[in-house]
């Protein structure tokens, strides 16, 4: 995979590159598509890749849902003392 050589042999992304990294085929292949624009590796998943959405919706903090609006949260404290 002569496309690989641009990370350098021995680097992590080198070997996620050519699918020896220990990662899914979902995971490999969603870094050469969507990070690298290569072409998959494995072309049986490449129906499976969903893009990363723009914004996210909501956030969690510590188990709450805060509004993408909202400037501020409450966090774990002694509130106002």
């Amino acid at each position: 995979m002569p496309e690989c050589d641009v990370f350098g042999e021995g680097s992590r992304q080198y070997y996620v590159c050519r699918g020896e990294a220990g990662l899914s085929r979902k995971k490999t292949d969603w870094y050469r598509v969507e990070r690298w624009g290569f072409d998959p590796l494995y072309p049986e998943t490449k129906e499976e890749l969903a893009p990363i959405p723009e914004s996210v919706p909501e956030l969690v903090f510590h188990g709450k849902s805060v509004s993408e609006n909202q400037t501020s949260h409450r966090l774990y404290g002694p509130g106002t003392e």
